[in-house]
């Protein structure tokens, strides 16, 4: 039997592009690590595996501000000749 549509289940995770302190980093890291272990959204909702489709989503809590960014000299293989 054909399946006519399918289920999209997006799952976030902890984006590496945040910046925050020490209590809120351990609270995210824990509470995701809990995540882990619970059931799937699939399991939960009775959903076939190949019904389903899994997309992961970055969380970004906190987006890095004061991002250092410095250019270097870099010779190709042309300048060397």
């Amino acid at each position: 039997m054909l399946n006519d549509f399918r289920f999209v289940i997006l799952e976030r995770f902890l984006s590496y592009d945040n910046e925050f302190s020490f209590r809120k980093g351990f609270i995210l890291n824990t509470y995701f690590s809990i995540i882990k272990l619970a059931r799937s959204d699939s399991a939960a909702y009775g959903i076939d595996s190949d019904q389903a489709v899994v997309e992961k989503v970055p969380l970004i809590v906190a987006p890095v501000t004061n991002l250092s960014i410095k250019r270097t000299a870099f010779k190709t293989d042309r300048e060397e000749k």
